[in-house]
């Protein structure tokens, strides 16, 4: 699922229960919609591919408060 606003985060995210996070899987989207999506208040984000996750934890170390996570088995394609 991709949200589209933050009206639709608002509303998955109240909708959990207490102390369930909401985990966005961030594989193959690129910084600047992580970026949005934490402006939200978002801040677990998972990947797939140590190729695609190091360009973005970079790009987005502004944001110290996101929290990174490998999500089902660990891909490298070289």
């Amino acid at each position: 699922m991709i949200l589209t606003g933050s009206n639709e985060f608002k509303t998955i995210k109240d909708s959990l229960p207490l102390g369930v996070n909401l985990l966005a899987v961030s594989k193959g989207h690129e910084h600047e919609s992580i970026r949005k999506l934490s402006e939200y208040g978002q801040l677990d984000f998972g990947e797939s591919r140590l190729q695609e996750a190091i360009p973005k934890k970079i790009d987005l170390s502004d944001l110290k408060q996101l929290r990174w996570h490998f999500v089902g088995t660990l891909q490298l394609h070289l």
